[in-house]
């Protein structure tokens, strides 16, 4: 018997030694440990109606997270009803966050009500007060753990049902409210939040296979490890089979966030042990690309391959990549995308139908047949679609001269417009015939920060700031192989020093913000009144007619050169910091880039027509966001 005991010991010593061995020679990054904080509310003290089943959502996903050792008992808390109050959960997430290391991993789970405004979103607690709600709910700011680099929120919100209805916040909250750099986010959609568990089913659709995908169901490549972006395609096409939803964006999982490289979720104790977790894919020659497509089952071609059908998801070799979308009743959909060995590439697309005009085509403007020949041989608004991204149209804009700002006798003028000056523009340049859309925003990076997401794919994204603006330019410069006009780190952007001033800026031959000039100069096209059209509602979605809530790009009339809401939809950003009207003395290529806030031009859906002038000045942080901020790109000519 001693001998029997000998033996097991001696393997056992043999196994752990073997394992620790194999760590110590591989190039895996993991997490050191795994920790995770939950949180259920069933009962509230206040103004919420009870809910049947989020703490025994909670409750399954922590038995879930302790199978297998995949996450220490002594690593979970978990906080429900009459204890997951303000007070007590701000205590405990401060207690756990000070044991945490940089290296480890968080992850934070909720389950119960949650509401919102423009800024913020809000998780109500058990003693969440309505006439208090600020103050005592959860926000983004209380779940702050600068310890540790990588946090996963799972918020598994409801739509509120209050007994009363407040006007100030809406129901709900979307994901994007709660994601930053390094911390991602993964919720239910608005319409998935207000649908609640599917009928006659004991689960809620989205927790259920948050909790079966950790413990393994997730594991697409069968490594033994679930990575973020596995467990966010298990949930997308499980929510989907599950509730038998349409594959609309707005029905899916949402994943909103940055984050730079692969990092496991949760594994197996023994992989460990044995030092079998895989390596990080900076390490290896493949990467992941999910692909979704509205509607679904579309038959995904890479490089002529067949891959399958949508929701894809899927490892590919890094490099140049030609990706063919088909489905039958609908356009093809192509797409060349470059990827690195350590990018996750999501890609959303919204495929047209037969009968429609394609992405590839470009209708004809009958406008174009008047405007006049002008520099470099094209005629002043020349529309053609941006190389590497067929679906976008840009429209050329020439040199020329205009008069800046408004005369004092324009109806509706701000003080903060003149005196006018005359602005000379020595180069020509490409201007986005739209504001940038919520569809084109997530297929470069991978997430949709706006706040009416229900507007739809074609709707202006809003809720960006200068520097996200900056970031989506720099990627489209990559896209298409130029040079990046701005230098982006740690959510901070700035125009590269040898583009910084004015006359030089134009040297970038990437894409970037429009001058403050430039805008101005191609949303006049030679008008010198204050709008392109006397009739402001057949160009412009202000106050007065938008129904508090922007409208998809392209429905109103273009200027002359073609360009659509540069008047009205959402404020602009340009590239231009804020300084009064009267310091501004340049006259040739005008740049200012002191101080610490950017203009905007245009006016919005939520301010009056006065406000849709091309004249008309609004400033703002770079951090700071709304729900009426949006961008269009420009390029200055070859």
């Amino acid at each position: 018997m001693r001998r029997f005991y000998t033996m097991r010991w001696a393997f056992w010593c043999l196994l752990v030694g073997w394992g620790g061995i194999q760590k110590s020679h591989s190039s895996k990054t993991v997490p050191s440990k795994t920790y995770a904080f939950l949180v259920g509310v069933d009962v509230y003290k206040n103004a919420w109606k009870a809910l049947d089943y989020a703490v025994d959502d909670m409750e399954e996903l922590r038995d879930s997270l302790r199978k297998d050792g995949r996450i220490d008992q002594d690593n979970i808390v978990f906080l429900m009803n009459h204890s997951a109050t303000r007070e007590n959960v701000l205590q405990s997430f401060d207690t756990l966050c000070r044991r945490l290391q940089p290296t480890d991993l968080l992850l934070f789970a909720f389950a119960g009500h949650a509401l919102m405004d423009e800024h913020a979103g809000y998780l109500v607690l058990h003693d969440t007060a309505l006439q208090n709600l600020r103050a005592s709910s959860l926000r983004k700011s209380d779940l702050v753990c600068s310890r540790v680099k990588k946090r996963v929120l799972f918020l598994d919100t409801f739509r509120s049902k209050k007994k009363r209805r407040v006007p100030l916040w809406r129901d709900g909250v979307h994901a994007s409210l709660f994601a930053e750099t390094n911390q991602v986010v993964l919720a239910p959609s608005l319409s998935e939040q207000e649908r609640g568990k599917p009928i006659g089913a004991s689960f809620r659709p989205f927790i259920f296979h948050i909790t079966k995908g950790l413990r393994g169901e997730a594991d697409m490549n069968r490594d033994g490890v679930v990575s973020l972006l596995e467990l966010w395609g298990h949930i997308t096409a499980q929510i989907k089979e599950a509730t038998g939803l349409s594959a609309e964006e707005q029905r899916l999982a949402t994943l909103a966030g940055e984050w730079s490289e692969w990092f496991p979720l949760t594994y197996p104790k023994t992989l460990l042990l044995l030092g079998r977790i895989p390596s990080h894919p900076q390490r290896s020659k493949t990467n992941w690309l999910a692909v979704k497509s509205i509607p679904s089952g579309a038959s995904v071609y890479v490089n002529d391959k067949f891959f399958g059908k949508t929701p894809f998801f899927q490892k590919i070799s890094h490099g140049k990549q030609n990706i063919i979308l088909q489905k039958e009743g609908f356009h093809a959909w192509k797409k060349t995308i470059f990827t690195s060995s350590n990018v996750e590439n999501i890609r959303l697309v919204q495929l047209k139908k037969m009968g429609e005009p394609s992405p590839q085509e470009n209708p004809t403007n009958t406008a174009e047949n008047e405007r006049p020949e002008v520099g470099r041989g094209r005629p002043a608004g020349f529309r053609k679609p941006l190389n590497a991204w067929p679906s976008v149209s840009i429209r050329w804009i020439p040199p020329g001269t205009f008069r800046m700002g408004s005369p004092t006798h324009e109806e509706g003028r701000y003080k903060n417009e003149g005196p006018p000056r005359e602005i000379r523009i020595t180069h020509g340049f490409w201007m986005w015939e739209t504001e940038v859309t919520q569809s084109q925003f997530i297929a470069l990076m991978g997430y949709n920060p706006s706040f009416f997401k229900r507007c739809g794919l074609k709707c202006p994204v809003e809720r960006v700031t200068w520097h996200n603006a900056a970031m989506f330019a720099n990627r489209v410069s990559l896209l298409e192989k130029r040079e990046t006009c701005f230098r982006c780190k740690n959510n901070r952007c700035r125009l590269k020093s040898p583009f910084l001033g004015s006359g030089v800026y134009s040297r970038c031959k990437g894409w970037r913000l429009p001058t403050e000039s430039e805008w101005e100069y191609a949303a006049r096209a030679g008008q010198t009144t204050s709008r392109y059209a006397e009739n402001w509602n057949s160009i412009a979605w202000c106050k007065e007619n938008s129904q508090n809530k922007t409208s998809p790009v392209g429905a109103k009339r273009p200027n002359p050169w073609g360009l659509h809401d540069m008047l009205g939809n959402v404020w602009e950003w340009t590239l231009d910091a804020w300084i009064p009207y009267r310091e501004r003395t340049l006259s040739v290529d005008p740049l200012y880039v002191s101080g610490s806030k950017y203009v905007s031009r245009g006016g919005a859906w939520s301010h009056s027509k006065r406000a849709a002038r091309f004249a008309t000045r609004a400033r703002g942080s770079g951090h700071g966001y709304g729900w009426f901020l949006g961008f269009r790109l420009v390029r200055s000519a070859p």
